[in-house]
């Protein structure tokens, strides 16, 4: 499946790597994610949660260019704190990495904020190829 971004976006980035916090609940995905991450040279991994209050406090303390986050977490939904995300950091760059993949859902996810969305199960390489196009792209 060839990638297609669902919005395109411009990041208005330095050479400085992007900082990424990373909110995810399941140890061993998060190990993978952490894994992949740590071989693109242009982003830098600031904040790793696993819970949404945790994800929320990593974005106060660190303004990060990215969040890649779960939307089903052990405290309540990332889909329902999207809007205080964008408040807190209005330049954010939201990544929905998720199982719940429904079309109304995506559709909400969009809706409410989130700029790119995908499958954990399907498109996994998807969303760590638009995270090596990001780190790359300067405006």
């Amino acid at each position: 499946m060839e990638y297609t971004p669902l919005i395109n976006r411009t990041i208005a980035v330095s050479k400085r790597p992007l900082k990424l916090v990373i909110a995810e609940d399941s140890k061993e995905f998060r190990k993978r994610l952490l894994q992949y991450i740590s071989q693109i040279s242009g982003i830098t991994v600031v904040g790793v949660a696993q819970t949404t209050r945790e994800a929320l406090e990593s974005i106060k303390e660190h303004k990060p260019e990215l969040a890649l986050l779960d939307i089903q977490m052990p405290d309540k939904s990332t889909l329902e704190v999207i809007q205080e995300i964008k408040q807190i950091h209005p330049e954010i760059t939201i990544i929905f990495l998720t199982n719940l993949s429904s079309p109304q859902i995506r559709k909400e996810s969009l809706r409410r904020g989130v700029d790119y969305f995908f499958d954990k199960s399907t498109e996994f390489d998807q969303a760590m190829k638009l995270l090596e196009e990001l780190s790359t792209r300067i405006s």
